[in-house]
């Protein structure tokens, strides 16, 4: 082993955010695993070893330094290395499990992003560290590096998935150079090259404006810079930079602190603790009651670019409207639309399906208590349901949506858990606008129309008479964990099947947000037979088109 800086770290004195949770027995770090209805069929709140935080967890070591940190890293480092997959004809070649707990023969099914995912660790740890590391903990890095590699390239995912086809790019570019392997060089180039002209052809990321994804794109595009010397590779990836945080600092609300939807993908409803800490670091805004970070980011963000970053503390003017494209899709372009305010925003995208991590009508309210959280979803038997299209049309504060049934999703995840012939069984199947802070309240208004609200704000809710396989929707204002709702019951009842491949629907609402209820738009929302199946739905200058008839489910 080479010579390691510093003095022995007795465990007293050790002081990263995951020493406690090291298990030198497993040499892996431990977490409750927080379930997510795909991939993994561990159960939500089972401890397990987590492979990417423990990769994350030994680059720490490595950057604390230290002979007992550096030992940790060497162990979950050959540790990782007996966990990959190694057989090149397995389906499974060149990746890992999530955990340990579960190996890749009994997820459901395996993620063969984390080729990607550990990969990238990987080859950060043999460019920035390897004089600490024992050889023959090396010479198994760059064995498992490879393998990542060529699992990366054989897969070749297109330029639509947006963060894996960076950060793929960015492992194969650092192969390319730590193992001198010009063809994963040459094809890292392809790879960023072709993701730019996707963003130049739709508009932007396929994967779009999303607080998660956008965040691992800037992080992975910093890596590059951090990792990889080649001039070609990084004059793609500041371009891409660059967008990546042009997309950022024009959805970002400055008043609410928020990142402005709408979301490609997003795990929660506001911004998480690591995102801020993250935006604080490029941008140095700072957030309200942010604890300080107990660890430097493992990739310290380059300072976002100094033309964008008066966008972050203010807006440009006090009431306006974004229009971005974000992508070309089958039936046409892919836009959202952004309204801000200096107390509030709210965003909607033209069209989406009703994926749990998608945030297709998504607002923010500053008030005393802190933000109010606006958004629309669909659920089955309590949990978000992937089964429907929306389309929808937004000017200002107003919004007008209307839904489509779509079979072959899965009850969680668009593709992962697919029902093939499109029956599913419901006990409870309804859409959903929630209003989530303390003080709220809903209202049923005289004129068949509801309001969620809280102080200085009326989110009112206008639906048109509408109807799920011929049966009347049912709306009502209710109660929930943390808010309010107004919901379109379309059934609650006894376990029954519903066959979603035959299924036919007329549904369409339209909401606004206002300061004075009474200032609402007074207009009721109609809905017209137009070519073919489809519906007209109308609500004052908004209009949307939408079949009525099911679809099997397409990206």
């Amino acid at each position: 082993m080479s010579h390691v800086a510093g003095e022995n770290v007795s465990r007293n004195k050790m002081k990263l955010k995951n020493d406690k949770n090291y298990n030198p027995e497993v040499q892996l770090v431990s977490t409750v695993f927080g379930g997510t209805g795909y991939h993994s069929r561990l159960k939500a709140g089972t401890t397990v070893h987590d492979t990417r935080l423990s990769a994350n967890y030994a680059l720490e070591c490595l950057r604390e330094g230290g002979q007992e940190y550096v030992k940790r890293a060497t162990d979950i480092f050959d540790k990782l290395c007996s966990l990959q997959d190694v057989d090149p004809v397995s389906s499974t070649y060149g990746i890992w499990s999530w955990t340990y707990e579960e190996t890749l023969e009994q997820m459901q099914p395996p993620d063969w992003n984390w080729a990607d995912f550990i990969g990238a660790r990987i080859a950060h740890a043999l460019k920035l560290y390897p004089r600490l590391l024992p050889e023959d903990t090396v010479g198994r890095l760059r064995e498992a590096l490879a393998h990542a590699a060529w699992s990366i390239f054989r897969r070749n995912v297109a330029a639509d998935y947006t963060n894996i086809a960076i950060m793929g790019a960015v492992v194969t570019a650092a192969a390319g150079e730590l193992l001198d392997l010009s063809m994963f060089l040459k094809y890292a180039r392809r790879r960023l090259a072709s993701v730019l002209d996707s963003v130049k052809a739709n508009g932007s990321f396929s994967e779009y404006n999303s607080p998660t994804y956008t965040v691992v794109v800037i992080e992975e595009l910093d890596r590059l810079s951090l990792l990889v010397s080649d001039p070609e590779c990084n004059s793609i990836g500041d371009k891409l930079w660059f967008h990546a945080w042009e997309i950022v600092a024009e959805h970002f609300h400055p008043p609410t602190l928020q990142w402005a939807g709408p979301h490609a993908r997003s795990y929660s409803d506001l911004l998480r603790p690591n995102t801020q800490h993250w935006l604080t670091a490029a941008t140095g805004i700072v957030f309200p009651d942010q604890e300080k970070e107990e660890n430097d980011l493992i990739v310290k963000p380059r300072p976002c670019p100094p033309e964008l970053q008066p966008r972050f503390r203010k807006l440009p003017e006090s009431e306006f409207t974004v229009v971005r494209q974000f992508a070309i899709g089958k039936t046409g372009p892919v836009t959202g639309t952004t309204w801000m305010s200096e107390k509030s925003c709210l965003a909607s995208i033209n069209r989406a399906c009703t994926w749990v991590q998608r945030r297709f009508l998504v607002g923010y309210l500053k008030i005393p208590a802190g933000v109010a959280v606006l958004k629309l979803s669909v659920l089955l038997n309590g949990l978000e349901f992937p089964g429907f299209r929306v389309f929808q049309q937004q000017t200002g504060s107003r919004v007008l949506s209307a839904f489509q049934p779509l079979f072959g999703t899965g009850y969680y995840h668009p593709t992962l858990d697919a029902i093939s012939d499109g029956i599913i069984d419901c006990e409870d199947l309804r859409f959903r606008y929630t209003l989530l802070s303390r003080d709220v309240r809903t209202d049923s208004l005289s004129d068949g129309r509801f309001s969620l609200s809280t102080e200085g704000f009326h989110a009112v809710i206008t639906p048109a008479v509408s109807a799920f396989n011929g049966i009347p929707v049912n709306w009502k204002p209710v109660e929930i964990d943390g808010g309010v709702a107004v919901d379109a019951i379309v059934y609650c009842g006894s376990r029954k099947q519903i066959n979603m491949a035959e299924a036919t629907m007329r549904i369409a609402t339209g909401l606004e947000l206002v300061s004075n209820q009474d200032k609402a738009l007074p207009v009721p929302v109609s809905m017209e037979p137009v070519s073919g199946n489809k519906i007209l739905a109308e609500w004052g200058s908004l209009s949307v088109e939408v079949p009525t008839e099911s679809e099997r489910f397409t990206w």
